[in-house]
């Protein structure tokens, strides 16, 4: 039986004081979907690439009002604006996490009734030793699959 440990990948962490601009930095850099909100060692919320652009982009709404946004520099001139932004502020929280030992099947579930996409891993101590992705779960089910396909053919 696999669990959450065996499909887990590093969690990049940022500090609350640290920018939006910065944040983005990193996650574009190490190409991840998520960062976790970590001050002296606790979990204290998760960013995401929506969260960013939520925090940045004006609404739906805004957007189909704005004449002046006609083009697309014109819409990251307004979202720079917002670069200095903390992401202490506009992080998502409270986060729901997951022990490293959980079955794949308990991720999954916290994930489909949480309507959630990452969820970040804690070891025997509280610590965050990983993420787990949607995109990890899918991937496991179907190479698990793909995998039983060859033994049974």
């Amino acid at each position: 039986m696999l669990h959450v440990k065996d499909i887990m990948h590093t969690a990049y962490r940022v500090e609350p004081r640290e920018t939006i601009a910065d944040v983005a930095r990193t996650m574009i850099a190490h190409d991840v979907e998520c960062v976790l909100v970590v001050d002296d060692h606790e979990l204290l919320g998760i960013i995401t690439e929506k969260d960013l652009l939520r925090a940045v982009l004006p609404t739906g709404a805004e957007l189909c009002e704005a004449d002046r946004l006609r083009a697309f520099t014109d819409l990251v001139a307004v979202a720079h604006d917002h670069f200095a932004t903390v992401v202490g502020s506009v992080m998502s929280r409270p986060v729901q996490t997951i022990g490293a030992d959980a079955c794949l099947v308990r991720a999954l579930c916290i994930m489909l009734l949480g309507r959630i996409r990452r969820l970040p891993v804690l070891g025997p101590n509280g610590e965050v030793v990983g993420v787990v992705t949607e995109r990890d779960l899918f991937r496991s089910v179907f190479m698990e699959g793909q995998h039983a396909d060859r033994m049974i053919g």
